[in-house]
């Protein structure tokens, strides 16, 4: 597994995670779906979880790495 970050993003209409630029799992109707959705993810992974407001901008970042 990599050690890219989740990033969740907005998307037109939606919401989703990304690794790398690639989506990763399907597209939420909301926003807090996506973020339990990524969160999953980044703890699987052991990164971090970037989680984005509505204009794209990082809102705040959660580690999951045990670092």
């Amino acid at each position: 597994m990599s050690d890219h970050p989740v990033h969740t993003v907005p998307g037109e209409g939606w919401w989703l995670n990304e690794i790398a630029a690639r989506q990763v799992g399907e597209r939420y109707a909301t926003r807090e779906e996506a973020v339990a959705a990524g969160r999953a993810e980044a703890q699987a992974r052991h990164v971090e979880h970037h989680i984005h407001d509505e204009h794209g901008l990082v809102d705040r970042t959660e580690n999951y790495s045990g670092a």
